[in-house]
């Protein structure tokens, strides 16, 4: 498994020249890969492909860029007085908005966007 194009999420097990592949991976190709790669090893009689496709989830780009979207869709908030920040699933917002309706819209549309797994909240409310 030496390859550079098979990631390490993924493992083999050999039992009397049956190679069983385990593990993740989020695209059909990286599991192509790894059974194309164990199966021309020396010795290899069968490969039993068991890994796992899970698709991946958003960047980080996606994730602001969705919140951004969410809030410039708002009427009432004014989308460019908040910054969005993601790193991880976790997103800090950064800004200042006019009312409290205005940073709950703000708080309600990051934790809307796929992937978020924690706000950090530091919009100041400035009447």
């Amino acid at each position: 498994m030496l390859d550079n194009l098979v990631l390490s999420t993924i493992d083999a097990k050999v039992d009397n020249g049956v190679v069983t592949l385990t593990g993740k991976a989020n695209w059909q190709h990286q599991r192509d890969e790894a059974e194309s790669v164990a199966g021309n090893l020396l010795g290899v009689m069968e490969v039993e492909d068991e890994i796992e496709l899970i698709a991946p989830g958003p960047t980080a780009h996606d994730v602001e860029h969705s919140i951004k979207k969410a809030m410039e869709r708002n009427a009432k908030l004014d989308a460019e007085s908040v910054d969005v920040e993601s790193s991880n699933g976790t997103i800090t917002l950064r800004g200042t908005v006019s009312s409290w309706a205005d940073h709950d819209e703000a708080v309600g549309a990051a934790w809307a966007a796929p992937g978020v797994t924690e706000v950090k909240d530091h919009i100041l409310v400035a009447y």
